[in-house]
């Protein structure tokens, strides 16, 4: 199945601005499982008409995270 949209030929400086956030991000510190939740929160706010909405999915892996933590 051929994409939509190749983002990197419709807005290459975004895309380019994307990849070095990430790059950024990558060298942060962050533990792996805070970016992760972070990321499935941004795609879940840009997927559903609320950005309240909260999936099991991301339900569970914050419980999860948050567990991690108090260990």
């Amino acid at each position: 199945m051929e994409p939509r949209i190749v983002y990197g030929r419709v807005a290459p400086g975004a895309m380019s601005a994307m990849q070095a956030l990430e790059q950024y991000v990558a060298k942060s510190g962050l533990e792996p499982a805070l970016l992760d939740l972070v990321r499935t929160r941004a795609r879940r706010s840009t997927d559903v008409p609320t950005a309240s909405t909260c999936t099991p999915q991301l339900r569970s892996a914050t419980i999860d995270y948050v567990e991690h933590l108090l260990r």
